[in-house]
C-alpha cells in the first residue's frame, strides 16, 4: 500500500499537478504497479544456508532453534544445490551429513517473477518455499508466509 501511495504521489509531482488538485484514492480503485507484484518485494535476502558436508544433527538443531522450516545448501560459489527441510529430518539420520537426505531437485523462482507466478508453484508442487536464484545462485527465499 504505502508502494502504491508514494508511485502516486511522485506520477503527480513528476506531472506538475498542485497538491490541491489531488482526488482521494479509492480503496476500491484497482491500481496494478508490475514492480510492486514482484517477487524481489516480498522475499527475505538475509537467509541461514548450510553446505552438504554440514552435520545434519547441528543443522537440524539450528533449524529448530531459530524456528526455520527450510534451508537451501549452496557450495562455495553460493549456487544453489539443493535444500532441507525440517520434515526431511528424522532421529534415524541425525547421524550423517546433509548431502544424505537434502532434496537435490529444486523448485526455483526469479526475483522478477510475479507473485501469481510465485502461488502457482507453492500450489502445483505442494511446497511452501521457494529459493530465489538467478544463473544458481540463490538472492533469497520466498515462503508461503511471505505471501
Amino acid at each position: 500500500a504505502s508502494q502504491i501511495l508514494a508511485a502516486t504521489i511522485y506520477n503527480k509531482q513528476m506531472r506538475d499537478f498542485p497538491v490541491a488538485s489531488w482526488k482521494l484514492i479509492e480503496s476500491e480503485s484497482e491500481m496494478s504497479f508490475k514492480s510492486a507484484n514482484t517477487v524481489k518485494h516480498f522475499m527475505t535476502t538475509s537467509v541461514f544456508t548450510v553446505d552438504a558436508n554440514d552435520s545434519l544433527q547441528l543443522v537440524y538443531n539450528i533449524m529448530v532453534w531459530k524456528k526455520i522450516n527450510h534451508v537451501p545448501v549452496i557450495n562455495t560459489k553460493k549456487e544453489l544445490v539443493g535444500i532441507l527441510s525440517i520434515k526431511d529430518i528424522s532421529p534415524e539420520n541425525l547421524n550423517t551429513t546433509v548431502d544424505k537426505i537434502m532434496r537435490k531437485q529444486v523448485v526455483t523462482i526469479s526475483e522478477s517473477d510475479t507473485i501469481k507466478r510465485a502461488k502457482q508453484l507453492f500450489t502445483t508442487h505442494k511446497i511452501s518455499s521457494l529459493p530465489v536464484v538467478q544463473e544458481k545462485r540463490l538472492l533469497g527465499i520466498l515462503t508461503t508466509k511471505d505471501i
